[in-house]
């Protein structure tokens, strides 16, 4: 039977943490500078300072440059135990009719992966459009001396800047995006990656990210189902694959092309979206 979409939103949350430090993986390089714009980062007091890791890459306090990127919120969700990044609530018009725009940019603790969260609302706060993508970098995001660092240039490019570097001064360049409004041009970016869920193993780390966040057990026992298509009302044309928590008396998660997390809801006979 064709189950009915409820929207139900349980919240993008505007938290942020980023991940693990240990002994030995620090490079000396704690010269390095950061500019946005014509601006200088100033790193004063106890905002920690950029340096070089063992992998190459500079990793910046993410608060000290993140309130000199326009819009850009920043705070921390210990439960959660991640770091986010986001601009909320960013207006833009198609066809006559003013929609918003929230982009939200996760980085949980103890992995390499990044989440990205798109969703859409009209004027009366519905939504209209959301989904995630995962992305993999290449390097992560630590603690260091109390301090959560990330990776300046993938923090940098999710926003739309583009990043340099001047060899001579030791400077990260962060250049502003020339936006029509930031959030046209961010829908066009997105849409121009296509699907954010590809394939069943993808959609497996989207459902264990759902165990994590939303069942808070990150090692619960995740059983693959099946794939479908067209599977919920309005999706002709999306894939999905469906997963079953054999320790939560198989409750169904649903996780589509669109990057869309949808939870079996067995009090109502429907599925709710997670986001």
């Amino acid at each position: 039977m064709k189950k009915t979409k409820k929207l139900l939103i349980m919240g993008l949350i505007l938290a942020l943490i980023l991940s693990f430090a240990s002994a030995g993986v620090y490079a000396d390089s704690s010269d390095v500078k950061v500019t946005v714009g014509s601006k200088a980062v100033k790193f004063t007091g106890d905002l920690g300072a950029p340096f070089i890791n063992n992998d190459g890459r500079t990793l910046v306090p993410f608060r000290a440059v993140a309130n000199f990127m326009t819009g850009v919120k920043v705070d921390w969700d210990n439960d959660a135990r991640e770091a986010m990044f986001g601009k909320t609530d960013l207006p833009f018009t198609i066809g006559g009719t003013t929609y918003y725009l929230d982009y939200i940019v996760r980085f949980p603790i103890d992995t390499n992966q990044v989440w990205e969260t798109f969703a859409i609302y009209n004027g009366n706060g519905n939504i209209v459009s959301s989904h995630d993508r995962l992305s993999t970098m290449d390097t992560k995001a630590i603690i260091k001396g109390g301090r959560t660092y990330a990776p300046i240039r993938f923090l940098a490019e999710s926003f739309l800047y583009t990043v340099g570097w001047n060899n001579s001064t030791r400077t990260v360049l962060l250049v502003p995006p020339v936006e029509r409004t930031w959030a046209e041009d961010m829908i066009e970016h997105e849409a121009s990656r296509g699907n954010a869920v590809h394939n069943q193993a993808e959609a497996l780390l989207f459902a264990k990210e759902f165990a994590r966040k939303c069942l808070h057990n990150k090692g619960t026992a995740i059983k693959y189902s099946r794939q479908v298509n067209n599977y919920l009302e309005g999706e002709e044309g999306i894939t999905g694959w469906i997963f079953e928590f054999t320790e939560y008396n198989s409750d169904e998660v649903y996780v589509n092309s669109d990057g869309e997390i949808w939870y079996w809801n067995e009090d109502e006979g429907l599925y709710d979206l997670w986001y």
